[in-house]
Parts: C-alpha cells; sequence; structure tokens
C-alpha cells in the first residue's frame, strides 16, 4: 500500500481491511513509502509463497508490483488510489475501493502483457523527449508545495516554451533503420485509442505488440496542430507517426536518455531495447469479463 498514492490520505488500510474480511479474506499488508522498494517488496512476498499480491496505490505503484510479478505466475490485484489509475480503467476495475476489492475477493484471472525498455517493465506506456522533462519539473514543483494539477499545467507550459528536439536511430524488428528528430516519442503497451471520447484508453492489453508514436512536428504550433489532430481521432495526423511494432532499439549519440514509464522517470543507458512480453502478467479482472479460469 503507497501511502503517498492520490486517495491514501482517504482511507485506512483498516478500512481496506475490513472490506477484504467481509468477503472471507483476510489480507497481510506490507506498507511503503519509498518507491524503490516496491519491486523488492513484492519479489519477497512470491517467494514468501503467497498467491495474489494487490497493488493499493496509482499506476506507478502498480508497475512496480507488476515487473515483479511479470513471468513468476503470481496473481496481481489492482486497488486503484491513485489520480488516473490507467491501468485499472483499461481492465474494466471499478475505481471505488470496495468494489475493486470485491473484484479481487471474486474476480477471474486473465493473462496480459507487459511492456519493457532495458529490462525494465512497464504496464502502461514508456516516453522519451518532452514528456520525461515535464514530469521531472512537476515534480521538483511538488515539492515545493505546489498542487499536483497546477504543477503540471505550470511545467508543461514551461517545457512547451523550451521545445526541443532529440536526434533518434529508431531500429524495428524489421526494415532499416530510421534516423529521426522528434520532440517526443511514445512506446505504448499495446495500441492506444484517439478522439477525445477514448483518447488515452486501450481497448484490448493481450495483442502482444507495442504501439509506437512519434511527434515530427518542427514547431511548437505543429505540436500542438498534431495533438489537436489525435483528439479528433482523425486515423491520418500530419506531425504524427504511428505504427504496431514489437521490438524497438533506440539509439542517440547520448550516452544515457530520461525514460518516462509509468509516470516514473529513469536515466537509462543507450542503447535502449523495447520489447513486448505477450501475457507475461496474471492479473484479477471482474468476473463479467470474456471467460478465462477462475482463480
Amino acid at each position: 500500500m503507497n501511502d503517498r498514492a492520490g486517495s491514501a490520505a482517504e482511507v485506512t488500510a483498516a478500512e481496506i481491511k475490513r472490506m477484504f474480511v467481509a468477503h472471507g479474506t483476510k489480507p497481510t499488508f506490507l506498507r511503503f513509502d519509498d518507491g524503490s522498494s516496491i519491486a523488492d517488496m513484492a519479489r519477497n512476498a512470491v517467494k514468501e509463497g503467497y498467491d495474489v499480491v494487490a497493488a493499493a496505490g496509482g499506476d506507478g505503484t502498480v508497475s512496480g508490483v507488476a515487473g515483479a510479478l511479470a513471468g513468476s505466475g503470481c496473481i496481481l490485484g489492482v486497488l486503484p488510489m491513485g489520480t488516473l489509475n490507467h491501468f485499472a480503467k483499461d481492465l474494466g476495475i471499478p475505481d471505488d475501493l470496495a468494489g475493486a476489492v470485491a473484484v479481487i475477493a471474486g474476480g477471474r484471472t486473465r493473462d496480459v502483457d507487459v511492456g519493457e525498455v532495458n529490462g525494465r517493465v512497464f504496464i502502461n506506456n514508456s516516453s522519451l523527449g518532452l514528456y520525461p522533462a515535464m514530469v521531472r519539473m512537476r515534480e521538483s514543483l511538488q515539492r515545493s508545495g505546489e498542487h499536483k494539477w497546477l504543477a503540471f499545467i505550470r511545467a508543461s507550459l514551461s517545457i512547451l516554451v523550451r521545445f526541443r528536439h532529440l536526434t533518434l536511430d529508431l531500429q524495428p524488428a524489421t526494415g532499416p533503420a530510421i534516423r529521426s528528430k522528434t520532440p517526443m516519442l511514445f512506446v505504448g503497451n499495446n495500441s492506444y485509442a484517439t478522439g477525445a471520447a477514448g483518447v488515452g484508453r486501450r481497448e484490448a492489453l493481450d495483442r502482444g505488440r507495442l504501439w509506437l508514436a512519434m511527434s515530427t512536428a518542427d514547431t511548437r504550433l505543429n505540436l500542438l496542430a498534431g495533438a489537436l489532430e489525435i483528439l479528433q481521432g482523425r486515423e491520418e495526423t500530419t506531425n504524427v507517426i504511428a505504427a504496431e511494432i514489437r521490438t524497438l532499439v533506440v539509439s542517440s549519440s547520448h550516452r544515457s536518455l530520461a525514460v518516462a514509464a509509468d509516470g516514473e522517470v529513469f536515466r537509462l543507458s543507450v542503447p535502449l531495447a523495447y520489447r513486448i512480453l505477450p501475457k507475461a502478467l496474471r492479473v484479477i479482472v471482474p468476473a463479467d469479463d470474456e471467460p478465462h479460469a477462475d482463480i
């Protein structure tokens, strides 16, 4: 349980425990306040023989636990307590804790894909360029006492004013390498929808493909125009290249790059090796989801 998650202040571990007990299940709580310990705690839980490890927090917390569970056979439960909870929404998990607890207690298991970059698992997406820079500035503003959403807006505007490009060499699984200058490269775990109603959502998490989206905008105005076209749901966008891939190697003249993965920013050595891990993560979803084995 991440005590720093968006709704953590509104609910206690004791309250969540009572929700589980009502379904005949008594959970063991492992609590942390240091993000670097998430994966280690989850791996230890697997070694100790727990059947289900539930992540109570936002996408960063869920991603840290998922990275430790992927490929282990141990089942992931999701208690969405963050600000956006993208992964939970794409799995159809209720955003209220009582409903999410009910899913863990009586749902079904489903095998879903995860992405990976240089050995680091991501459940939603990874990106280079403007977004990692914005996240770092937002976090700095939050540490100085700024509210999260106001910090997000200020950081976004500041990074947009700077508007810098990265020169990247992209090597997909097949075909020649492509050199491109881009303000932002986005790699999703499966394809993302476009259009105002569905932008940021995925129809499936088990199609075994990464989704590459790269801006080719050379000015701030073109960058905003491309974003507007995506929100409008246009199939053809003038400033964005998009494609489904299985693997991708990203090279640069820099020895390392700032990489965002599920909202967290890391410094990773270049080249960056992206790949999809098909159905590597077993997760609990609502029982009325498409049929899978009962847990």
